[in-house]
């Protein structure tokens, strides 16, 4: 067995990679605040679909009667495939050279920083895709070629007839004829409006959010204006997001802002109105010489493998079953403003 396969044995370097992913995916800055992680032992996700995030009541009951049947929230139950993702990053030949008389410390460290990037190279895949689950209702993989549509209305995804490239254009009737829309199909307010950069400035330069001076003379208004603005409706805050992947490309375009729910814990051990990041079982987590017990495997997994034929590279590789998951998909809005 090559030495650099014994320094990290399967458990220890998943449980290192687990821990870097938790890192970024707790970072502040990922989507899966909306869409919290939640693992399962299994390649399938079921939940019940929600309808209007509406729970029926409790009924009231005679002294010694039943109480009533009450349904399950929600317009049936769904069973979804995970998908499988995770990738692979080499320590090369000429690393491993460089690495062949160093301690047990050096070579560890060097194996966690590949694990590092493999993490990240996970994260960056998932929030790419909660980003399109939440932008268009629908997760997808043109090179794999999985489609999961998750049923959201056609009127939840908006393109303005007057878009806010226009200072005169009335961004508090447009953003309160939406909420109401959106407070009207799911029986509850968004909590937030995720925004990129771009689209708060234009938003800001509407003639509503431009503060008058004592001369007459209006100036531009600043982030807090417009949230005071914004809070002065009754409308939700803004929360900035402009993540972008390793090519630069954004996760959600700049034109565009989504309404949610509010934002809450990136785990939960329930289905979240909205949905979840959902992470299931390998094949490879089951396997002997991986040391995982029972309640470890759901999750992501990762091993240095050596091979046995020259010239003897190294890799990290990481496996996992993935998905984000929209339970009721009218609980987002994605609006093109511009």
């Amino acid at each position: 067995m090559s030495r650099i396969t014994e320094i990290m044995p399967p458990a220890t370097l998943t449980g290192y990679v687990r821990e870097k992913l938790d890192g970024y995916e707790g970072s502040g800055e990922s989507l899966g605040r909306y869409l919290p992680a939640r693992e399962i032992s299994a390649t399938t996700a079921s939940f019940y679909r929600g309808e209007a995030g509406l729970i029926q009541e409790a009924q009231y009951r005679a002294f010694d009667a039943e109480p009533e049947v009450l349904a399950k929230s929600g317009i049936g139950k769904v069973t979804i495939d995970l998908h499988p993702l995770g990738g692979k990053i080499p320590i090369s030949e000429y690393d491993q050279l460089m690495l062949r008389n160093a301690s047990d410390e050096v070579l560890e460290k060097a194996i966690k920083t590949t694990g590092a990037e493999v993490a990240k190279a996970i994260h960056r895949r998932i929030e790419r895709q909660r980003a399109h689950v939440l932008v268009y209702g629908i997760a997808t993989d043109a090179k794999v070629g999985f489609h999961d549509d998750f049923g959201r209305r056609p009127d939840h995804t908006i393109t303005l007839a007057n878009l806010w490239t226009d200072p005169s254009v009335s961004r508090i009737d447009d953003l309160r004829r939406l909420y109401e829309l959106y407070e009207e199909n799911n029986g509850a307010a968004p909590g937030v409006m995720l925004v990129s950069s771009r689209v708060q400035t234009l938003l800001g330069r509407g003639v509503e959010f431009r503060p008058q001076m004592q001369n007459g003379i209006s100036r531009p208004a600043t982030p807090q204006d417009v949230l005071d603005i914004l809070s002065a409706y009754g409308l939700p805050p803004i929360e900035v997001y402009n993540r972008r992947g390793a090519n630069q490309q954004r996760y959600i375009p700049d034109n565009m802002f989504l309404f949610l729910p509010a934002a809450g814990s990136e785990d939960s051990a329930d289905v979240t109105p909205l949905g979840n990041t959902f992470w299931g079982q390998t094949l490879s987590a089951t396997a002997g010489d991986f040391g995982l017990e029972p309640g470890e495997a759901p999750g992501v997994v990762a091993a240095v493998h050596a091979n046995d034929r020259m010239p003897f590279n190294a890799e990290v590789e990481s496996d996992a079953f993935g998905l984000p998951v929209l339970a009721n998909a009218d609980l987002s809005m994605a609006v093109t403003v511009a």
